[in-house]
Order: structure tokens, then sequence, then C-alpha cells
């Protein structure tokens, strides 16, 4: 049986600087990457098309492994982009706001098939250096270029989030961020292996991270040392997560007033559905998430109520709406 604990998110500064010195390579060494550039003119596909990019939430999949034969229309490429397609829009709150999206699938050619089975091995030659065992943990997948991952990124006039999408049948994904040294800009990139849709679905929970700031809801004692909880009287960052302390039970208005998705217990439904679980951001005490079940607990789960209301949030402010609490969840009541 696979291990189906949710993947831990790798900290983007240790992505981006540091990602080649743990398979310790050099700057020069020619198997880092391959020579990617802007001007390479990449074959993009608009898999999903809305609209005008500037209007929309603009999604890149890239491909790692691919070799040339892969990528021939109606190839394996572009059906494994075509599941993940499904996959991720087949599930709220993205079925609900489709039509914000566009997806742009980049065409990248690897000399090698799959990826390397630990880092150091260099065995396979692919575009973005893919590799399992990163941390020592067998199921954690992630690319070792990331400034080619950019490169490759920007054959598309316009990203907001990067999907890299790796070859291999082994179960396996992460996440991070990667940064374009040009502009600056941070862009939300998970990685995910062709699995299925086990391993989609690492892909969207990582998604989550990068993209609405959502917190792991599992509980995962052994690293939940590297990962304390704030000072004092300050609560954890994430809409999806509150320390347990600032939850004050004397009674249902202070509870109400006390909890960070509060809000959510005026609606219909609210009582059988939203409140205070204990367990959360790798511990199984001291912390709270809003539902029983989310896809930041549980990958194959559904995203609960209170992250589905973030990802939205940020859908909408992405292409420059104003969010509307009330309307939203008038059309989006709690069941």
């Amino acid at each position: 049986m696979k291990d189906r604990r949710i993947l831990l998110a790798l900290p983007s500064a240790v992505l981006v600087a540091t990602v080649g010195l743990a398979l310790g390579l050099r700057a020069e060494d020619p198997t880092a990457a391959l020579a990617l550039t802007e001007s390479q003119g990449l074959r993009v596909q608009r898999l999903v098309d809305h609209g005008p990019n500037a209007k929309k939430v603009d999604i890149v999949l890239l491909g790692d492994g691919y070799t040339r034969r892969h990528l021939l229309p109606g190839g394996k490429y572009e059906k494994d982009a075509r599941a993940f397609a499904d996959c991720f829009f087949g599930q709220t709150p993205f079925d609900r706001y489709a039509s914000y999206f566009n997806l742009h699938v980049v065409y990248v050619e690897s000399p090698d098939a799959g990826a390397d089975s630990r880092p150091g091995e260099n065995r396979r030659r692919t575009a973005f250096k893919s590799t399992y065992r990163i941390q020592g943990i067998d199921r954690l997948l992630q690319y070792q270029s990331p400034d080619a991952v950019v490169k490759a990124a920007l054959n598309v006039e316009s990203a907001d989030i990067i999907f890299v999408m790796v070859n291999d049948g082994r179960y396996g994904g992460s996440g991070g961020t990667v940064t374009c040294p040009r502009t600056g800009k941070v862009y939300p990139a998970p990685c995910f292996s062709t699995y299925g849709t086990q391993s989609f679905q690492v892909g969207i929970h990582e998604m989550g991270h990068s993209f609405a700031n959502l917190g792991d809801e599992y509980t995962d004692l052994s690293v939940a040392t590297n990962f304390p909880l704030p000072p004092g009287a300050s609560d954890l960052v994430f809409p999806n997560l509150t320390v347990s302390s600032r939850v004050n039970r004397l009674n249902w208005k202070t509870f109400q007033r006390s909890l960070k998705w509060g809000h959510f217990l005026n609606y219909p439904y609210a009582s059988t559905t939203i409140g205070a679980f204990e367990g959360g951001y790798f511990r199984d005490k001291g912390v709270y998430r809003p539902q029983r079940n989310c896809k930041m607990r549980e990958y194959e789960e559904s995203f609960c109520a209170v992250c589905r209301e973030a990802l939205s949030r940020k859908i909408v402010e992405t292409v420059g709406e104003k969010f509307d609490d009330g309307a939203y969840h008038k059309a989006n009541p709690l069941e």
C-alpha cells in the first residue's frame, strides 16, 4: 500500500537558492539543467481558453521526463495533460470558477523519460532534473532546476500558477515556489508525478499552500518540531488553522467571535458542518481546523468550506475583481 500522507511543501527559499547544492552540483555543471531560454520558442498549447490572459488565472503546465515521442500530437504528454485538467476542474471551487482560468501546456523535451530515484543519481537526463527521495523521503519528488522551470514557463505571456508534471509511474510530489530572476515575481510551482489521480491530488493540495496560503491540517508528529507554533498570543497565518488557546468556548457568542472562521456560523447548516476540530499543523492537539475532513488533511477529500472560500477569494482577486463575501455565501451554501 502506498504511503498516503500528504507531502511536505519545500520552503521556497530552500527550493530556489539551495536545491542544486542538495545534489552537490555546481552552477557550471552542465547536468544541472538543459539550456532553456525565453527565446527558445517552445510549443505552447492553450488547453483551456476562456479569454485574454490579463483577465484570467493563468495556469502553466510543464512536463519533465517526456521524450520527443511522448510530445507528439495525441501522445502521452497531451493525454496526461488532459487527464490532469479533468481532475483539476472536476473539483470545487475550480469547477465553479472554471471560466476564470486559462490552462497553457508547454512542450518541453527531455532526452530521457522518468525521474531519478534519489538525489545525486543523475541517471535520467531530464529538463528539470526531477528526483525522488528529497530530504530522504521516498515520496518527496521535486525538480532540481528551478531556473529552468521559470524559463520554460516564460514561453507563456502570462503565468499565475506553474505545475510541473513528471513522467514517472511512481507516486510522489511536493510543493514550493519559484522566482523569476528578472522580475522578482514568485510563482506557486508544485510538482507531481503521473502516478494517476492520487499524484494529481497531491499537486492540487500543494497548490493550496502557495496560491491561497492554506495550512496543512494533517498530523505528522515526526516533523511537528520543525514547524513551531507562533509565540505568545499570536495565531497561525493560515485561514484554515488556529491555535486552540485563542478560541473562547465560554458560550456560543464568545466561541463565534474568537473563531477565525466564525462568520461561517451565521449560515444555515453551519452547526452540523463547521466548528473547531482538534488536530492540524502536524499536531494532534493545540491546533483547530474548521471541518473534520479536507483536502489539506487528506488529499482524496474535497476542500473544506473555509478552504474553498480562501481559494475562491484568491481566484477572484487574481483577475482583478472584488470578492463579495455575502454574494459568495449566497451562491455557495453549506451542505
